[in-house]
């Protein structure tokens, strides 16, 4: 599509996530202006496993029979760097020009990060926002606690449960592991059915596993789980929403929030959202004058789905007026 309206660059959550749900259900939006999806580097089969990096940068030594100094940390894309990198790569060869840059969930991290690093956009939506790793394991511990299910277990004690990676393969989980399954599944659902799935757009009722063994299948279009080692979900954030144990365990954007003053910002999120209002809202003010935030009062964490009309006709009303100002 050719138009003088400058493009839409979307990034997809997880991390390892993809674009199959944004392009769902913003693809009405190409009517006025071509939108630009990509797969992040962790999605479908561009898989990444350090230990396998590792075995093969020394079978190329011995090869080789070079001696090189010894490589403490092999190389690993799964981290916020990487992402940006790609982010930029994209942007510089199909939007040259500029564009509006959407992110959803995980992805507002290489967004945030490509702005405050001299990274240009028309205007920027942050959708259902992660900028913050410790407050959206504090809200999303605080939003399990509160859920009525809970009070029938000592669900504290499942927050602090360190769950291995190896939890994920039946053939490998632990006999504690395996009491917590049964044990915290039921909360854990509903969990994941209100405050993720939502009202709409939820998959059909499963048992815990199917959120801890393919939750995140669900989300990445992943068959199965690979090895403990080599999944962007795992690697990145870790078991669980209130569980951050990855590279993006120490992330936070919140005392840097006012170096986007200059930038416009619209923020979204669902009233049931794992990004709560309360977290939104405080990111922008942070964020100054420019930042706006819009709440779906019928959606938890993917309001584009949930109120698809709606979210469509906000997205179409900030970035008409974003666009009136620089003419």
């Amino acid at each position: 599509m050719k138009s003088k309206r400058p493009p839409l660059v979307c990034l997809h959550g997880g991390p390892g996530g993809n674009s199959t749900g944004l392009i769902r259900t913003l693809k009405a939006l190409s009517k006025d202006r071509q939108i630009i999806f990509y797969d992040q580097y962790g999605s479908g089969k561009s898989n990444f496993n350090p230990q396998q990096q590792q075995q093969q940068q020394q079978q190329q030594q011995q090869q080789q029979q070079q001696q090189q100094p010894e490589q403490k940390n092999p190389y690993n894309p799964y981290k916020t760097e990487y992402y940006v990198d790609e982010l930029r790569m994209v942007l510089d060869t199909l939007a040259p020009q500029g564009a509006h840059i959407l992110g959803h969930s995980w992805g507002n991290v290489p967004l945030f990060e490509h702005l405050v690093n001299d990274g240009q956009c028309v205007s920027a939506v942050f959708g259902s926002p992660l900028l913050d790793s410790q407050r959206w394991m504090n809200d999303a511990t605080r939003l399990l606690l509160d859920l009525p299910i809970s009070k029938n277990a000592t669900i504290i004690e499942m927050v602090k449960l360190k769950i291995s990676h190896d939890f994920y393969v039946k053939e490998k989980r632990t006999e504690k592991e395996e009491e917590y399954l049964i044990k915290y599944g039921p909360a854990m659902d509903a969990f994941y059915q209100k405050h993720c799935f939502g009202k709409d757009g939820a998959p059909p009722k499963v048992p815990f596993l199917y959120h801890f063994g393919n939750l995140i299948s669900y989300f990445i279009s992943r068959p199965k789980f690979p090895d403990k080692l080599g999944d962007a979900y795992l690697e990145m954030w870790g078991p669980t929403e209130m569980q951050c144990t990855g590279t993006l365990k120490e992330y936070s954007a919140t005392a840097r929030l006012f170096q986007l003053a200059h930038v416009p910002v619209l923020l979204t999120c669902g009233r049931d959202d794992t990004a709560t209002p309360e977290t939104v809202t405080h990111f922008a003010k942070m964020m100054g004058e420019n930042a706006t935030v819009e709440i779906f009062e019928e959606s938890a964490h993917s309001p584009h789905r949930s109120e698809n009309i709606k979210y469509q006709q906000v997205l179409n009303e900030f970035f008409n007026q974003v666009e009136g100002r620089r003419k």
